[in-house]
């Protein structure tokens, strides 16, 4: 900062000319200012930062895969819970003599639902981590395309949640009730 302040000064007062201080910048240029000097610096400060991107990005797929996990866990927890109650419903109605074949079906029926939502979780899962995969390539349209796919299979998951949960206290509860 001093420096160009002393040569503008000089330039000010008519003791130095701009092409003399053009000359004399040239000449005692600095290497590490070169245009390739430069470019290569850049380089190596955006692999820098892509590193450090791409280990942001893998840290937080991680979490995302671990709190899909947890809420998977709790959901398929409370699913299993619902047919073990049913279970035990249609053996305690079974001894009183009563019909309980639709009973049976809708049973049937909700653990068909849930196997499917196994499977759109494992698919969801999978796409994640296929996504972790990615993060770290050039150019990221890949990543970009996994990532959707990803966001739409976890559309499709909780839809089937909500299907689920739906068939539960749509059929199976009414079902119970009319058997009570």
């Amino acid at each position: 900062m001093r420096k160009i302040l002393v040569v503008f000064l000089l330039v000010a007062a008519g003791l130095v000319l701009p092409a003399q201080v053009v000359a004399q910048n040239a000449a005692t240029a600095n290497p590490s200012t070169t245009s390739a000097t430069r470019e290569q610096r850049l380089s190596e400060l955006r692999d820098k930062t892509g590193e450090a991107r791409c280990s942001i990005i893998q840290k937080n797929i991680q979490a995302m895969v671990q709190r899909y996990d947890t809420a998977y866990a709790k959901q398929l927890s409370a699913y299993r819970r619902v047919i073990a109650n049913l279970n035990a419903i249609i053996e305690r109605l079974n001894g009183l003599g009563q019909d309980v074949s639709t009973l049976q079906q809708a049973k049937a029926q909700l653990e068909l639902l849930i196997t499917e939502m196994e499977g759109k979780f494992t698919d969801l899962v999978a796409k994640v981590n296929e996504a972790k995969g990615e993060s770290c390539v050039e150019g990221g349209k890949t990543y970009r395309e996994i990532v959707q796919a990803a966001t739409l299979l976890l559309r499709d998951l909780r839809s089937s949640s909500t299907a689920i949960r739906d068939y539960i206290l749509e059929n199976i509860k009414a079902e119970v009730n009319k058997l009570k």
